[in-house]
């Protein structure tokens, strides 16, 4: 049950809408001059959104011509569009086995059959329509969603990566697909190369700017990150987050004293606290900083530095009451205020 719904999710995501109507160039092979009608009225019915006149039609239209793969193909189409999976899959079979070589045929079934569960036949068939078609969209879709949900990342990366190269490198649930596969498999390098593919192809897009900075932030990469911090402040000037990501990143900077890589992380972070007051984790990191920097002092200057964290954990969970970070934070304030019973009840 877990892996059907998984594989639901996956294919939500990565697959392309299926159109209800047969490929451009494939002949009306089969139909009489009463089931031309009735497949064209189907077709008018389709498009002006009307479901159920145009299933109606098309099965109207097969008792005239059973032989019709295009009929049988549009028919599984909008029965899947329905909800009718395993309706869908026996329609598109009736297609395939009329057109066993048609490559959207094909592709179309691997994603009825991955929509029905039935993830193990849809991989083989998606694989036999990528052996004729190797840029289709619909069974790199189908086949990369058999990949991921049963976790063979390794395999599902170079599938990715053509679907993305298919899609003209603009699309976002391929690219998350990809970068979250390639952090699965450790290839965290591969990750931060994909976002900032995908930034270069999106450079209006916040979010495509955010994923780099995050990626890059994690990986200590300074300048990678700082580039595009810079257009993320660009694109979003009133967000906190270039804020937020400097001072993360200030934490990161081996190179510079300890002193100094505080000093600017606590800057960096009061600015975007008071962009976005009400963010707990912007004053959680704060407060964070202000301890760290309490340890390196002592008398009281150490208790100054106490007290402004306390007054930004404090108002952390005053947002977010439940906030373990900060009531662990706060606990380690109480220790250094040698309030022991304050501390116990932040655990």
């Amino acid at each position: 049950m877990i892996r059907t719904r998984f594989a639901a999710l996956v294919t939500v995501l990565l697959a392309a809408p299926v159109v209800a109507a047969p490929p451009r160039d494939m002949p009306f092979v089969s139909l009489t001059s009463k089931s031309a009608k009735q497949f064209n009225a189907a077709l008018n019915a389709a498009r002006m959104g009307d479901a159920v006149r145009a299933i109606a039609l098309c099965r109207a239209a097969l008792k005239e011509s059973p032989r019709a793969a295009p009929i049988w193909a549009t028919l599984a189409g909008l029965l899947s569009e329905q909800g009718y999976a395993a309706d869908a899959v026996a329609a598109s079979r009736k297609a395939v086995a009329l057109e066993p070589k048609d490559p959207a045929f094909l592709a179309n079934l691997s994603d009825f059959l991955l929509r029905a569960g039935e993830s193990d036949a849809a991989e083989k068939t998606a694989r036999r329509a990528l052996a004729i078609n190797p840029k289709s969209d619909t069974a790199l879709s189908a086949l990369v969603s058999c990949y991921l949900t049963t976790r063979r990342d390794a395999d599902a990366i170079p599938l990715l990566m053509r679907l993305q190269t298919v899609r003209g490198g603009q699309d976002r649930a391929v690219a998350q697909n990809l970068i979250a596969a390639q952090l699965r498999v450790g290839d965290r390098n591969g990750a931060l190369a994909t976002a900032q593919k995908f930034a270069t192809f999106t450079p209006a897009d916040p979010e495509a700017m955010l994923a780099v900075v995050d990626l890059a932030t994690q990986a200590g990469n300074v300048a990678v990150a700082e580039k595009y911090i810079a257009r993320l402040a660009k694109i979003a000037p009133k967000s906190p987050l270039p804020a937020y990501y400097r001072g993360r990143l200030a934490l990161t900077e081996t190179g510079k004293p300890p002193v100094a890589r505080l000093a600017t992380a606590e800057s960096a972070l009061r600015k975007a606290v008071s962009l976005a007051p009400k963010e707990a984790m912007f004053r959680v990191e704060l407060g964070v900083v202000l301890i760290t920097q309490a340890g390196n002092l002592t008398g009281a200057a150490q208790g100054a530095k106490l007290s402004a964290a306390r007054t930004q954990l404090t108002a952390a969970l005053m947002q977010e009451n439940h906030n373990r970070e900060a009531r662990r934070a706060l606990a380690v304030v109480a220790e250094g205020e040698k309030n022991w019973v304050d501390a116990a009840a932040q655990y």
